[in-house]
Formats: structure tokens, sequence, C-alpha cells
């Protein structure tokens, strides 16, 4: 959307506008993490055979959210995150099965 270079760029505009905790998911690439000026990249387990990438950023997101709201450091928000991703590539649509635990 921006142009940016790469996710590092990306991340270091956003936090230019003083957004102190960011992270940038980039498809099957590594996920960065900001915090304040420091940057991490975190690798995400790839789903071996995806079946449909709907929602698959929604669902990273509200698990990270989640687990920074029960009080869980970013690192471990993002695996979180990335976790509950890779689970809903592997079914068709949107939603996990019910019975799927999570």
């Amino acid at each position: 959307l921006y142009g940016d270079a790469n996710s590092k760029v990306t991340a270091q505009r956003i936090g230019s506008a003083g957004v102190p905790e960011i992270v940038v998911k980039n498809a099957a690439n590594d996920i960065l993490l900001q915090l304040g000026e420091a940057q991490s990249e975190i690798t995400a387990r790839q789903h071996p055979s995806p079946l449909d990438t709907t929602a698959a950023g929604d669902s990273f997101n509200a698990a990270y959210i989640v687990a920074r709201a029960l009080g869980q450091s970013p690192e471990e928000a993002v695996n979180a995150g990335a976790a509950l991703a890779y689970d809903v590539v592997g079914v068709r649509g949107a939603l996990l099965p019910i019975d799927q635990k999570v």
C-alpha cells in the first residue's frame, strides 16, 4: 500500500507516528515485532497444506489481542496469533469446527 521496501521499513514508518508496539505479519515470511525502537523477528510455523487463508489475519489479530489483554508478553502474543492462524488455514472457511481444540 505504501511501497515500503520491507517489513522493517513498515514498522519504522508506523513507529515514527508514535505507535510503541507493532507487529508486521508478512504472509509466509517471519513476523516482525517492534517494541519502541527494538525489532525482532519471530518465525511462524508454516502449515504444510493450507486449505483456505480466509480469516488468517483476523485470527492472528484476535489471538494476539486476547493474549496481550491476559498479560502475556508481546512475544507470547505473536506466538498465540501465529498458532491460531496456523489452525485456521488448515480448514475450509473462516471458522474452526466447534469441536476443534485451540
